[in-house]
């Protein structure tokens, strides 16, 4: 029994897949398959099915979960690409910002 314990353990976790008889692979053991694992080394990695992009921000907190460079809902409430920090309006997404709009009345301040 202990020779057959330490050979699963060994072992990476595969299981068929009924459609198309191809063996799902989950490397890391995190009983994510290795097709939608982001990273199948780490069992920490989010999937693809939480992380579309993989950039390790959950699909609920990013603001495109297409693309790894987008902002975050925290750090970009409007989702306009614009840091709250820099924004006048951070629930507006057409405001202007602070670098042109200083004084935030909505209007594009002279150089």
């Amino acid at each position: 029994m202990f020779i057959l314990t330490m050979l699963l353990l060994g072992c990476n976790i595969e299981q068929k897949n009924a459609d198309t008889d191809e063996a799902k692979i989950d490397t890391d053991g995190d009983g994510v398959f290795s097709d939608v694992d982001c990273d199948d080394s780490n069992p920490d990695a989010n999937d693809t099915t939480n992380d579309n992009d993989c950039d390790g921000i959950s699909t609920t907190d990013d603001c495109d979960d297409n693309d790894a460079d987008s902002t975050t809902i925290a750090t970009d409430a409007d989702c306009d690409s614009v840091l709250t920090a820099d924004d006048c309006d951070d629930s507006d997404e057409n405001s202007t910002t602070i670098a042109t709009d200083a004084d935030c009345d909505g209007t594009i301040t002279e150089e």
